[in-house]
């Protein structure tokens, strides 16, 4: 998208990763799966102006069986790759209500149409995007239901 001229503003939670780029785009380091830390980003954000929301973190989380997953492990991967978009999309609807025009792009894998055995936590949070994509197609959609 940068090369095609359009402003690009890329979080990721570890700022070295982020470093090379700072000339070219804008950049930030911020924990999507911290709401907090979601709603200090987008103060941000909003300073620069916002049309697209690419929700795209995410975490493999644990591989293996079921039982043998901590609260912690199941809680981590759910942080990441669902919370982290819920937050994300929370503070970009009322920008792009304001300004009467937005998109939002969710990324998933395969893992949010389909199971994988050892994979609990990360194909749940896959298939709670799916769901929650579909969700906001038809609250905020050309067809939309309130």
């Amino acid at each position: 998208m940068h090369k095609l001229g359009a402003e690009v503003i890329i979080c990721d939670i570890d700022a070295e990763k982020l470093r090379d780029m700072e000339e070219e785009i804008k950049t930030f380091a911020c924990d999507v799966s911290d709401s907090t830390a979601v709603d200090t980003m987008f103060q941000q954000i909003e300073n620069y102006g916002l049309d697209i929301l690419v929700n795209n973190a995410g975490i493999a989380g644990p591989t293996k069986l079921i039982e043998n997953i901590t609260d912690d492990e199941w809680r981590d991967c759910m942080a990441v790759c669902i919370d982290s978009q819920f937050y994300c999309t929370r503070r970009a609807v009322p920008i792009f209500k304001k300004q009467q025009n937005g998109v939002i792009i969710n990324l998933i894998s395969g893992a949010g149409i389909m199971g994988y055995p050892t994979r609990s936590p990360y194909v749940a949070a896959k298939w709670a995007v799916t769901g929650l994509t579909k969700s906001l197609a038809m609250e905020l959609g050309p067809d939309k239901k309130e």
